[in-house]
Order: structure tokens, then C-alpha cells, then sequence
């Protein structure tokens, strides 16, 4: 099973999906595949292109925004993790 999906990857493939974009560039955008989307879609009642209205309220968030890089561990912190094991 692959990772769960959040309520803003769902309201994102929403405004995709009514916007007329195809599962295989949602996928794209959200990283996941067209499989993934298609049946995220199918569970989401989004079955044709284009078939829902527009979500006005709906939170759409940027790649950026969904995944935030997180900062490398330091080099003390890597090192004692490897001598305590953490």
C-alpha cells in the first residue's frame, strides 16, 4: 500500500480534474502515479474529465508547499546517532 492521501492532495486533484487535466499530468504534479490518481478519482467520484464544478473552497497548494525539504542533520548529530543509535 502506498502512502495515504491528505485533503489537500485530494482538493488538488479536484481542481485538476475539473480544470480538464488528465490523471497522468496529475500524477505528475502531485508525484503519485496515474494509477494512483485514477483510482484516488474513481473513490473521489471524479470519473469523467472535466464532469465536477470547480471547488471554490477547496485548499490547492503548490509541490513546494506540500513537500518541504527537510534540513540536513549535522554532522555531531549524524555522528552520534551512528555511536548511540537513534
Amino acid at each position: 500500500m502506498g502512502k495515504r492521501w491528505t485533503e489537500a492532495e485530494d482538493g488538488s486533484l479536484r481542481v485538476m480534474r475539473a480544470a480538464g487535466i488528465s490523471y497522468r499530468e496529475c500524477g505528475k504534479v502531485l508525484k503519485r502515479t496515474e494509477q494512483a490518481c485514477a483510482q484516488r478519482g474513481y473513490n473521489l467520484d471524479l470519473t469523467k474529465k472535466g464532469s465536477a464544478s470547480l471547488p471554490i473552497d477547496e485548499p490547492v497548494i503548490t509541490y513546494e508547499e506540500m513537500y518541504v525539504p527537510r534540513p540536513r542533520p549535522t554532522l555531531m548529530r549524524r555522528l552520534m546517532r551512528k555511536l548511540i543509535g537513534g
